[in-house]
């Protein structure tokens, strides 16, 4: 059975080299920001080497997907999970373009400590997906003994899909010329001049929570409940149900300690 190798912080002791002082973080993480633009999204026509991705990377490192090039949320761990991840969603020929990370902006960059022994980079970085989405994410860098700045973590998640941008501002519902929003929300119930995109089984709690999400998408969703009415679930469950209750937060002194506590009232 092969050893499951297992997750760590890279702690100066770990690493075997302290990064160096007098830092500038901006100037780091755009350089690897770069780096990874070239490796990730090469010009057009040429091949992606997924080698080249991979040594900006630490060997532990782990890549955290929320729905961008997996459309799932999942998480890899150690180079080699990378590897098939980059080979499956980014070097793929039979998906081409369609999930080319491009457009990578940096937004910050600074250096954290968040324990004694621990010292990174942590950079915020926006990206589009192809033609068709947009993204944010993070990234943090850790000094290695070669002198190089490699990434031990990275996130990234999708924020917008660019055929269907979200709904506030001047693009939130208008009212027609004629007619009143009960009539509208009419013609939304029975899908008047258009078929649904997307069905949800299920009008429980995080199926009203995705319906609405993709309302606010403009993206035409039916949602399938089989009780009689939506929120029934709760209704047959609990005698009462108090929703969206006021929370409030009180501190306790004494001789010990000093303790936050959470009360709903």
């Amino acid at each position: 059975m092969v050893p499951v190798p297992v997750p760590a912080l890279p702690t100066v002791q770990s690493l075997g080299i302290s990064p160096p002082k007098d830092l500038d973080p901006v100037k780091i993480a755009r350089e690897w920001l770069e780096d990874f633009q070239t490796a990730v999204s090469p010009s057009p026509g040429d091949v992606i080497d997924v080698g080249k991705v991979l040594d900006l990377f630490q060997p532990d490192a782990f890549w955290r997907d929320i729905l961008s090039l997996t459309w799932d949320f999942r998480t890899f761990f150690g180079t080699t999970q990378i590897k098939i991840f980059l080979q499956d969603r980014i070097a793929n020929p039979l998906l081409g373009d369609k999930t080319r990370l491009n457009n990578l902006e940096l937004e910050t960059a600074s250096v954290e400590k968040p324990w004694e022994d621990v010292e990174w980079i942590e950079a915020l970085f926006t990206f589009s997906v192809g033609t068709w989405g947009g993204g944010d994410g993070v990234f943090r860098l850790v000094f290695t003994p070669e002198g190089t700045w490699k990434a031990h973590t990275i996130y990234t998640n999708l924020q917008s899909l660019l055929e269907h941008p979200e709904k506030v501002g001047s693009l939130r519902d208008s009212l027609p010329n004629h007619g009143t929003w009960a009539d509208q929300r009419q013609k939304e119930f029975e899908f008047e001049g258009i078929e649904p995109y997307v069905v949800i089984v299920g009008g429980g709690q995080s199926g009203l929570d995705l319906g609405a999400r993709l309302k606010f998408l403009d993206i035409p969703t039916l949602i399938l409940e089989k009780n009689q009415r939506v929120g029934d679930q709760w209704r047959n469950r609990y005698q009462a149900l108090c929703l969206h209750d006021p929370v409030c937060k009180y501190r306790i002194f004494n001789e010990h300690s000093l303790r936050n506590h959470t009360c709903r009232v």
